[in-house]
């Protein structure tokens, strides 16, 4: 009896021991995987090496630019022959506002670029969807005041001023991905709606404009499309964590991430998958050739 007693005391004792290794091994992959959704691409500003003879292309955005926790668009560009001619720099900050942008605006002007690319928005509009946001991105990102549309257009305006008076580079704002992909929700039109605020910034500051939010909406619109995952201010983070652990540790695709989840552009209803990616690279490809080709003529 004696005997039975030890060897139970000796399995529950190897279950507990094997149970804590299988955590402590969880909890290390999910440590990396956090981690490897805040590295550093590695052609940041602080990071260029100038490429004689090529034209320097700089990327200024948020998370959507900088490309970890979505489908990279400027590694797009980057590996992209037809547009050999091109060097481009990575300026994408994971959550940044407008007003982040501005505040670290001169790294991206001490490299006297050639064409500056400008992705910023989704941040600030995502800000105002609810309390929990707001409260959120006052306190991670050190904002001065609370985010509203009229602070954002005053901070991108700033931000655009500074980049044509400082720099002699030729510039093109896109306007911000849809948030969600339920057409008519709140969120989708608070994504036109800062949008729009983009495209009359574009218009009176006489930079080019680069239809991102239409080209998506036209796309969703075409397939009378029905997510399958709904925009939620609490679980959009916590999909996006998920994400980070099901494409750096199981190396999952985004788009076959976006698909389990019922979603066509995005990954957690805010970021973006290789779908999306290739819009905004063409956008912009299609930007660098036509103005490329213009400064030839002249």
């Amino acid at each position: 009896m004696k005997l039975k007693k030890v060897k139970n005391n000796r399995s529950i004792i190897f279950a507990i021991f094997a149970g804590s290794i299988l955590l402590i091994g969880f909890g290390a992959t999910f440590a990396i995987a956090i981690a490897s959704m805040g590295k550093s691409p590695n052609n940041t500003p602080e990071k260029f090496i100038a490429s004689p003879g090529k034209s320097l292309v700089v990327c200024i955005g948020d998370s959507i630019t900088q490309g970890t926790v979505s489908a990279n668009y400027v590694d797009v560009l980057s590996s992209d022959a037809s547009l050999a001619d091109f060097t481009f720099v990575n300026a994408g900050i994971n959550g940044d506002l407008a007003y982040n942008a501005l505040m670290r605006k001169d790294s991206v002007i001490s490299l006297n670029p050639d064409y500056i690319i400008i992705l910023l928005g989704t941040n600030d509009a995502n800000a105002t969807l609810s309390k929990e946001n707001e409260r959120m991105y006052i306190k991670d990102k050190s904002l001065p005041e609370k985010p509203t549309k009229e602070w954002f257009e005053k901070n991108l305006s700033d931000l655009i001023i500074s980049m044509k008076t400082e720099t002699k580079a030729k510039i093109a704002i896109l306007s911000i991905p849809v948030i969600g992909e339920k057409l008519d929700s709140i969120e989708i039109r608070k994504a036109k709606e800062y949008s729009a605020i983009i495209k009359e910034l574009a218009k009176n500051q006489d930079i080019d404009y680069l239809p991102l939010n239409e080209k998506q909406l036209d796309f969703l619109e075409a397939r009378n499309h029905e997510p399958g995952t709904l925009y939620s201010p609490k679980e959009s983070t916590e999909l996006m964590v998920k994400n980070a652990y099901l494409h750096f540790i199981l190396h999952e695709d985004w788009d076959a991430i976006s698909q389990s989840r019922g979603l066509l552009l995005t990954t957690d209803t805010i970021h973006q998958n290789n779908v999306s990616s290739f819009m905004m690279s063409s956008l912009i490809s299609d930007f660098l050739r036509n103005s490329q080709k213009s400064d030839m003529i002249n």
